[in-house]
C-alpha cells in the first residue's frame, strides 16, 4: 500500500511498482482534483502463481474531507499490508511523524 498526501504521485509510484502503464492500472490524473477516492485495489498474477495486492489510497488533507477520514484510511492501509509506502513530496513534518509514529502502535497491538 501507498500512502500519503493528495496529489503527490501514489498512483503512478504503484504503477510503476506493479509494472503495468498508467492506461491499465491505477488512473492518475492530471488536475487539482484527487484522482483516488477511498482506497483501490489492483491484484497481480506472479510466475510463482502466488498474487500481490497492490492498495492506492486516497491522499490525506484531501478538500472537504474530515482528519479522521484520512485516519481511517490510513489505519486500513497499515492494518491491511505487509508493505506500506509513505509517499513524501517535500520534507518530514511533525505530523508525518505522528502519523509513523500511529502506525508503529498498530504494529504493535497487532503483530
Amino acid at each position: 500500500a501507498v500512502i500519503g498526501q493528495y496529489r503527490s504521485g501514489k498512483s503512478f509510484l504503484l504503477n510503476q511498482l506493479a509494472g503495468i502503464s498508467c492506461s491499465a492500472g491505477f488512473a492518475v490524473g492530471h488536475r487539482r482534483e484527487t484522482q483516488t477516492k477511498g482506497v483501490w485495489m489492483q491484484l497481480r498474477d506472479m510466475p510463482s502463481g502466488a498474487v500481490q495486492l497492490f492498495l492506492d489510497t486516497e491522499g490525506f488533507d484531501a478538500t472537504g474531507m474530515a482528519v479522521v477520514y484520512d485516519e481511517r484510511i490510513f489505519a486500513f492501509a497499515a492494518l491491511t499490508a505487509s508493505v506500506l509506502v509513505y509517499n513524501l513530496v517535500e520534507t518530514i513534518k511533525e505530523a508525518d511523524i505522528e502519523k509513523l509514529s500511529f502506525a508503529t502502535q498498530l504494529a504493535t497491538e497487532f503483530w
